[in-house]
């Protein structure tokens, strides 16, 4: 956030912040939740509509980063269960998953900046916060990626999250993306 913005006007806006949300919580860690829905209403940044999904995206990471640990499901596993029995399960999905969707290209602004990637496309992107170890990490989803995910995160079978994705949802690299990053960690046939 503060390379978007400059560290002199982040530290006076962190101010307004916290002059107007002060912490409830001793843990640093829980502090700033409501920093994106505070940032949709400060008019000195309105002009920068994609500010509150970033703060939305950090606030992801942070929310990651400090989820429980758990122990992901191996390919092998779930793959024992054969393609029926796959359908109809329920995965159960590590609690350090984010799903976000935005009109910006939160992906794009945050690589950008933070790692000097290309200069973002004004398209609208939809990203996973996955957390394959210990350091949270952002995946941007395909089409269909996170209307699926959160579908699994309600809890519905694999195959009613499907009806949920568009023609052309590419399932596979859902699946890639959770199996390589450890997000599955159980299946209910």
């Amino acid at each position: 956030m503060q390379r978007l913005i400059g560290p002199e006007f982040f530290a006076a806006m962190a101010l307004v912040y916290l002059r107007q949300e002060p912490p409830r919580d001793r843990r640093l860690m829980l502090y700033g939740a409501g920093f994106s829905g505070f940032l949709a209403g400060f008019l000195p940044v309105a002009h920068l509509g994609y500010l509150p999904d970033v703060a939305r995206l950090e606030q992801a990471l942070r929310e990651s980063y400090h989820a429980a640990d758990t122990t992901a499901l191996s390919p092998k596993a779930l793959s024992a269960l054969g393609e029926a029995k796959l359908l109809s399960a329920r995965l159960q999905l590590a609690p350090s998953l984010r799903v976000l969707r935005s009109d910006w290209p939160i992906h794009a602004i945050w690589r950008h900046t933070l790692h000097d990637g290309p200069k973002p496309q004004m398209i609208g992107e939809d990203v996973a916060v996955l957390r394959p170890v210990y350091d949270p990490v952002v995946v941007q989803l395909p089409a269909g990626g996170a209307a699926f995910l959160t579908a699994l995160m309600r809890g519905a079978p694999l195959i009613e999250a499907l009806a949920d994705t568009a023609e052309g949802f590419d399932l596979g690299r859902v699946l890639e993306i959770l199996l390589t990053h450890n997000a599955v960690i159980g299946a209910t046939p």
